[in-house]
């Protein structure tokens, strides 16, 4: 037994609760036989539906860990462990004393994939019910409903049950038969009693039994609704946009963030995550009709938060999912009204995310998400939107997104509670890069900057991507300028530079930090690097991180200082000049 193994073994023994785990292939009746054992007692935490066991902070991680519906892994067994002994650990603290929960309990499909993991988080002596059912009879409609857009639905529930088949050949567990569970309700309870060694009263007995049967009745399944890649659905529905807008107290930022996109959506989706002020109210006013409004209890996950977000827009029937936070605003100075949009987001038939640029031209971020859809957000805080190829991704010309400013209040309850998420991340994978680079940005946004640098650094050792680790290596230079570590700082851009030699903001830093110091020479060398590489258009184009100063006006910048210090007036002279029309080019990016 590993370290690991036997320490969350140690901490089973001694524990009071029993720990059960139901697993199973969709649709195979997790769900009623999770809300039978509720009822006798068995502590499953906060529903994530109101007949669905499976818990909010549970059921996001399941899939993000397997990246469903594609079932592959995206985090190593050992954070799998690690998240697993400490969400059963939290589980059984939230049991109330009034409660006197018996055991505590998880239930998903995706738990399959997970049984070795349970097994050493949770204890060799784990209690394990399989469920298991005949498909062409299907009694959990919600599962059939969720699983309806999967075109490889077959190839899932074999993957599933080869998991099951190969690790209850050895391991103690006890099949559930839920057809048979809803033909003899009360010989099967005795059964699943006596596995988990349950004392169930005749009359509480009888009482589950009788739900089991009220259960029984078959739903009709709804019609599979098929993500395309030629979008055929065009035929069998009209194109409607669904704005989804995630929202908790936010009554000062809610009505111009509706207003900027009103005329350009068909409906509005406020998904409350939280609201306890007049932000629903307000959005009721400006949207009218055109306003619905949705639940969504807050877990700390963000892209549980957009995923859930993107199912209530696939359920309304939208065509097109458009993606906007109560502090953005959108304009479409490139379209006439909704229908040109309309044309322009279905002009590229194998597009199914269309990113908007910022203002300022600085970043994309993905904004309209064709439906159905196979793509999932990922990531707790800083989601990412996954599974495209670069050919489904694309730049929608002619519209952009600028974000209303932050008062220090908001933004520093913005930084604690990223900290708090980033912390708990870095703790269950601390081999990710993204996650030590955006504590990095969180740190520096707390000023830090000692600690955002160090962040940083581990980014850049982990090395995942080009982009991202140069781009580390810049904001780490920038945190040593806060503190005039202007040296150090020279550094960071250099080693930037042996990541992506492209990057036009490295030398421009590094030439300033040089400046700084009184290196003007040096200075002088890194500026005009920086603007030979600024005047390679394609690489200003495709750089995924940009300060884009530093692509025009800001090299010419150190240069007209670094000049006069060299009492070199004519050279002086003409960096002004470069400064200037450098600048006007880059304001007319984002004129108006």
């Amino acid at each position: 037994m590993t370290t690991f193994a036997f320490r969350v073994a140690k901490e089973y023994r001694v524990g009071a609760r029993m720990r059960i785990a139901i697993v199973g292939a969709y649709d195979a009746g997790i769900d009623l036989v999770s809300a039978a054992l509720n009822q006798v007692g068995v502590h499953f935490g906060q529903p994530y539906q109101e007949n669905q066991l499976d818990t909010v902070p549970l059921v996001y991680r399941l899939r993000r860990w397997w990246n469903e519906p594609h079932l592959v892994a995206s985090i190593s067994a050992v954070a799998r462990r690690s998240q697993l002994a400490r969400w059963v650990q939290k589980l059984e603290e939230s049991v109330n004393v009034e409660q006197s929960a018996s055991a505590v309990a998880a239930a998903h499909p995706l738990l399959t994939l997970c049984l070795d993991d349970l097994k050493a988080a949770w204890g060799p002596n784990v209690r394990f019910l399989w469920c298991r059912r005949r498909f062409d009879q299907p009694h959990e409609t919600s599962a059939v409903e969720r699983t309806a857009n999967w075109p490889e639905l077959e190839r899932m529930q074999a993957t599933l049950n080869h998991a099951l088949n190969s690790f209850f050949t050895t391991e103690p567990h006890f099949e559930i038969d839920v057809d048979q569970l809803f033909r003899e309700p009360d010989r099967n309870l005795k059964k699943i009693a006596a596995f988990l060694e349950m004392q169930l009263p005749g009359q509480q007995e009888r009482d589950v039994a009788r739900w089991i049967e009220s259960q029984r009745t078959p739903q009709k399944t709804p019609a599979a609704r098929q993500p395309s890649t030629a979008h055929a659905n065009h035929d069998v529905r009209p194109v409607k946009i669904i704005a989804t807008i995630l929202s908790g107290n936010s009554e000062s930022l809610i009505e111009p963030a509706i207003q900027s996109v009103l005329e350009w959506v068909d409906e509005i989706c406020l998904i409350d995550t939280g609201i306890r002020d007049n932000t629903a109210h307000k959005a009721r006013i400006i949207a009218g009709e055109k306003l619905s409004q949705w639940t969504f209890p807050w877990c700390n996950d963000f892209a549980a938060a957009r995923n859930a977000a993107l199912q209530v827009a696939d359920e309304r029937h939208a065509t097109w999912a458009m993606t906007l936070d109560t502090d953005e605003r959108l304009e479409f100075p490139g379209y006439r009204d909704k229908e040109q949009l309309i044309q322009a987001l279905e002009s590229r038939a194998e597009v199914n995310a269309w990113m908007v640029p910022t203002r300022d031209g600085s970043y994309v971020k993905e904004r309209f998400v064709r439906l159905p859809t196979r793509l999932r957000w990922q990531g707790r805080t800083h989601e990412a939107l996954v599974g495209t190829t670069p050919a489904e991704r694309k730049v929608l010309c002619g519209s952009l997104f600028w974000e209303a400013a932050k008062s220090s209040e908001n933004f520093g309850h913005k930084l604690q509670r990223d900290l708090c998420i980033l912390l708990d991340e870095i703790d269950a994978n601390p081999l990710t890069a993204r996650w030590w680079y955006y504590l990095g940005q969180t740190y520096e946004g707390m000023q830090q900057y000692r600690q955002a640098v160090q962040a940083f650094d581990q980014c850049i050792r982990l090395d995942d991507w080009a982009d991202e680790s140069s781009w580390a290596c810049y904001l780490a230079a920038r945190c040593l300028v806060s503190i005039k570590e202007y040296r150090e700082a020279e550094e960071y851009c250099a080693l930037g530079m042996s990541r992506k030699p492209t990057m036009a903001e490295l030398p421009w830093l590094a030439g300033w930090c040089c400046f700084q110091r009184g290196a003007v020479a040096e200075a002088i060398t890194w500026s005009q690097l920086a603007i030979t590489l600024a005047q390679n258009a394609t690489a200003r184009s495709e750089a995924t991180f940009k300060y884009l100063a530093a692509w025009y006006e800001a090299p010419y910048d150190v240069l007209r200082y670094a000049y006069q210090r060299l009492d070199a007036p004519q050279l002086a002279q003409q960096a002004e000049f470069d400064f200037e029309n450098a600048r006007a080019e880059r304001l007319k990016l984002y004129e108006g």
